[in-house]
């Protein structure tokens, strides 16, 4: 009797040992798909606006900075401040936000659809050198939103 007493509570003792053990080991992988669907999401709402920004530009702009380098460069410039307003620390890279007017490069004429594309690269700052690099991959990240032109 006496040795079935000194064993009661050893199945809780074992059960949290192994809880808090698996808990730590899980803790950094849902930190890392937190952050990045934080990304994800952010990415996601800044290169929507920047797609309803480009929509709603007046027919004169439209025609007049369609075929020129502006429109990629105040889509990118929106993206890259939308993002970086989110919190994210890693927005687009300066040139990797583009438009295009139903689907081809924007020229001197009103399109019927617009689409903005973005794309991230995004990496963990979470890892240490060693065996935890595997556990977190880097993921390329791309947008893309199209949206009907309406002056």
């Amino acid at each position: 009797m006496n040795a079935r007493r000194k064993e009661r509570g050893v199945a809780a003792v074992e059960a949290a040992l192994l809880m808090s053990l698996t808990a730590l080991l899980l803790l950094p992988g849902m930190l890392y798909v937190g952050r990045m669907t934080w990304h994800a999401t952010a990415l996601h709402k800044a290169v929507y606006g920047a797609s309803r920004i480009i929509a709603a530009l007046p027919q004169e702009a439209m025609v007049q900075y369609g075929a020129s380098a502006r429109l990629n460069a105040d889509a990118d410039a929106y993206v890259r401040q939308a993002a970086r307003d989110a919190g994210i620390d890693m927005p687009p890279a300066t040139g990797m936000t583009g438009v295009r007017c139903d689907n081809v490069n924007c020229g001197a004429w009103l399109p019927q659809d617009v689409t903005v594309d973005a794309a991230v690269h995004f990496s963990s700052t979470l890892r240490a050198p060693g065996w935890y690099e595997l556990a977190t991959p880097n993921v390329n990240m791309a947008v893309h939103y199209t949206v009907s032109y309406a002056p």
